[in-house]
């Protein structure tokens, strides 16, 4: 593989925009599959800001794990997360690309509208079927005759 470079990339598990509730833990987990023995420090971000275990939030760990294989693990807990632990968060290795989701924290009736919102494209067909037997009763002439009630 002479002449080729390879870039070494960071990976945030699950999908690129997740719903916290409001009062739980945030958990990210971030995996960097390295070709070489040194992936560096991996620091967490939130838009702009360091996370740490220091860090004036508070409530804040970060596990990281080198394994034989190439691949380290770091993951990001905030616990009692809030409306203001709303944001892009970054996990960003020394000797590799960095990875982004977007997190959003919402409270009890946000979250059903969330979960209505984000589960749109993934109706089951039993849903569709009475959404279309709805429709369709709707725009049947009704039988009733004009002159009797």
């Amino acid at each position: 593989m002479r002449g080729q470079v390879r870039v070494q990339q960071a990976q945030i598990q699950g999908p690129r925009e997740v719903f916290i509730q409001s009062g739980s833990t945030i958990k990210l987990k971030c995996l960097v599959n390295t070709h070489s023995d040194n992936v560096g420090a991996v620091v967490w971000f939130r838009d702009a800001s360091e996370l740490d275990y220091d860090s004036s939030r508070g409530g804040v760990s970060i596990e990281i794990e080198k394994t034989p294989t190439r691949t380290t693990t770091s993951k990001l807990f905030l616990t009692r997360a809030t409306k203001a632990d709303s944001g892009n968060y970054t996990c960003s290795p020394k000797f590799a690309d960095a990875a982004s989701v977007t997190v959003h924290v919402v409270n009890g009736e946000e979250s059903a509208a969330v979960h209505t919102a984000s589960s749109a494209g993934k109706v089951p067909a039993t849903r569709w079927c009475v959404l279309l037997l709805l429709l369709l009763l709707s725009i049947m002439p009704s039988n009733t005759p004009s002159g009797s009630r």
